[in-house]
Order: C-alpha cells, then sequence, then structure tokens
C-alpha cells in the first residue's frame, strides 16, 4: 500500500512539474522517475526472487512487476477520484 501511495506522490509531482515545463521536459522527467523505480524497487526484488540482472527472466520479472504496480496505482487513484465525487455530491 505504501507503495501505491509513492506512486501517486510521484504523479502528483509530476503533474504539478507538467504545467511549468516543455513536452520534452516532462518526458525526461517521467523516464527518470521510471529508471529510478526499476533500480530501487523492481530490480532488489527480483534479484531476491533469485533472477540474474540482464537476463531475459529479470526483465520479465521487472516488468510483471511494474505492470502489477501500475494497476494497483490506477486503482488507488480511482478509488479517490470516487470519494471525493461522493463527498462533493449533496446527500440524497
Amino acid at each position: 500500500m505504501a507503495r501505491v501511495y509513492g506512486v501517486l506522490v510521484g504523479l502528483m509531482a509530476a503533474m504539478l512539474l507538467a504545467a511549468c515545463a516543455t513536452p520534452e521536459q516532462r518526458a525526461a522527467f517521467n523516464a527518470s522517475i521510471a529508471q529510478r523505480q526499476v533500480r530501487e524497487v523492481y530490480a532488489p526484488r527480483c534479484q531476491a526472487f533469485g533472477y540474474e540482472p540482464g537476463t531475459n527472466e529479470f526483465a520479465g520479472c521487472v516488468e510483471r512487476l511494474a505492470t502489477q504496480d501500475n494497476g494497483d496505482a490506477a486503482r488507488a487513484q480511482a478509488a479517490a477520484a470516487a470519494a471525493l465525487i461522493r463527498a462533493t455530491q449533496p446527500p440524497p
């Protein structure tokens, strides 16, 4: 769950920076976040599972973890949006 909040904080930071950045700067920022996540989160987990860096199996592990986290973050974002909508609607 903490990972999901970390991703959401990263997304919010990206949105704030997007307001005053060029498309190239936004792309570079997003790429740096993704590279940091791979290096600091996914790679150590895949190594702990026994995968060797530089192999197809390791790359597949990283991809699976990233896909899972993206799904978790999307679900958390949707839940937060739904809660915000419910909170701003008048009671029946």
